[in-house]
């Protein structure tokens, strides 16, 4: 679609309101304009209505070219679209019978009744594509909801092992990506998720979450259909799950959607570690301090760092005096250079490179990187030709390298890493014969290959049903 027409129907939600307004104006100045005391108002009625005719077509213009882009629901916006255009017509016939003096206070009656009815049933189906199918019943039955008992302030997970299952690794996500939609004031389709109870009792579909079973379970169902079908979850335009939130999901679903068990108590609990052992989060202090320990540096010239920090790297200060540096180039999408670390090289403890358009001749760059103890590359090309170069590094203890092209080739060369107690090994080319060797040849290195669930591009929605 032409950029300026795809401008022009997103104004939609602007220039409905106007005629709305203007109606809303016109129909208690067309009763009172037709009493004695209120007469005065008939001559200004004519300008009016033009502008409520005027701001309508410009109102239905940019919901047709909304319309051909916006996937709602068909029959709803057919509804919402001829509701709409009649609601124009009227206005326009309205404005017609002023300005050329046949209006009759009969015709004035059928008018206002139109405008009534009109304005009634186009505002409510608009509502309907907006918020949502039943979204008046559902507003209604919330008043009757009672709030989820408060809450204690989540706080970093010192021990993943004693974790309860739900409230500290799945709540969290439900409570981001779904609860907006889904608590005591708001339920789309009946369906409430704050609160357990309500979760497993469903919608107006019935169950949505069966134990034991992602394929019956229609709350994860909806995540896999795609962004574009009406019936997909979270819907479109609000902040998706991503990958690893979706195998989280599937496996506590498929191990059996406990409430109440700890981590260490549900099956392969362990690998599924892996989904956070990658966030700082998790790591207690004295995790911290002991991968510290002897690391010496100097403080890190502000202006070197203000110079990174244009690039959009985020960097994070570890220690009071900016000795120690956590570098983040999450948001720095155009960083392809390793070189550009060197000013900072000795201070740089954590490195987070996730998904970087890296060169690969720029990884040989690491070697020069003396104080690492962590070294996240998961989704950047770190192949077998790079393993050479992280040989050096006396400090580093925790390698990512998921997502990424490295062999049970370059596991040998890390193997000569005597620090390092966890590489991540998630979606790489590495084995999982060669892993079962490593373990067994270096059983002070957790070599994690990961939880075996399938990609989301291997799952099957099931038949959709209306929720």
């Amino acid at each position: 679609m032409n950029t300026f027409l795809a401008f022009f129907g997103k104004l939609h939600p602007l220039f409905v309101h106007l005629p709305i307004g203007i109606i809303c104006i016109l129909v208690p100045m067309d009763l009172l304009s037709r009493t004695e005391k209120f007469e005065n108002l008939k001559p200004a009625l004519g300008l009016v209505a033009f502008w409520a005719f005027v701001s309508g077509i410009f109102s239905c213009l940019a919901g047709l070219v909304l319309a051909d882009d916006s996937g709602y629901p068909e029959l709803t916006l057919e509804r919402h679209k001829w509701l709409g255009i009649s609601l124009t017509v009227i206005s326009g016939l309205y404005y017609g019978a002023l300005k050329f003096k046949f209006y009759k206070p009969y015709l004035g009656n059928l008018f206002v009744i139109s405008f009534l009815i009109l304005v009634s049933a186009t505002g409510h189906f608009g509502g309907t594509l907006t918020h949502g199918e039943g979204y008046l019943e559902e507003s209604f039955a919330a008043i009757f909801e009672s709030p989820p008992p408060p809450k204690p302030k989540r706080t970093p997970i010192a021990n993943l092992d004693t974790a309860l299952v739900y409230t500290d690794l799945v709540e969290p996500i439900l409570e981001k990506k779904c609860f907006q939609c889904h608590n005591h004031l708001k339920q789309k389709g009946g369906l409430r998720l704050d609160v357990p109870e309500k979760l497993w009792k469903g919608g107006k579909s019935g169950v949505v979450l069966v134990a034991g079973q992602t394929e019956k379970s229609e709350l994860y169902q909806r995540m896999l259909l795609p962004e574009s079908d009406e019936k997909h979850m979270p819907p479109k335009g609000k902040k998706q799950l991503n990958a690893k939130e979706l195998e989280l999901i599937h496996w506590w679903i498929s191990r059996g959607a406990s409430m109440d068990k700890r981590l260490a108590q549900v099956p392969e609990g362990e690998k599924i570690k892996a989904h956070f052992l990658r966030n700082t989060e998790t790591d207690t202090e004295a995790k911290v301090l002991d991968e510290f320990e002897g690391i010496s540096a100097k403080p890190a010239l502000k202006s070197d760092i203000e110079k990174l920090q244009k690039l959009g790297l985020h960097i994070e200060w570890l220690s009071p005096d900016g000795s120690l540096l956590s570098v983040n180039g999450l948001n720095a999408k155009g960083f392809q250079d390793l070189s550009a670390l060197l000013p900072i090289k000795e201070q740089i403890i954590w490195l987070k490179l996730y998904s970087m358009p890296i060169s690969p001749k720029s990884f040989e760059i690491l070697s020069q990187f003396p104080n690492l103890t962590r070294l996240l590359l998961e989704g950047t090309e770190f192949g077998d030709l790079h393993t050479a170069a992280l040989k050096s590094m006396n400090h580093l203890h925790i390698l990512n390298l998921v997502g990424t092209p490295v062999t049970d080739k370059g596991l040998d060369e890390l193997a000569q890493i005597k620090s390092l107690k966890k590489v991540y090994l998630w979606h790489s080319k590495v084995s999982k014969e060669k892993v079962k060797m490593m373990e067994e040849k270096y059983p002070n290195t957790e070599w994690n290959i990961g939880v075996e669930l399938p990609l989301k591009s291997e799952l099957k929605p099931i038949a959709k049903t209306k929720i």
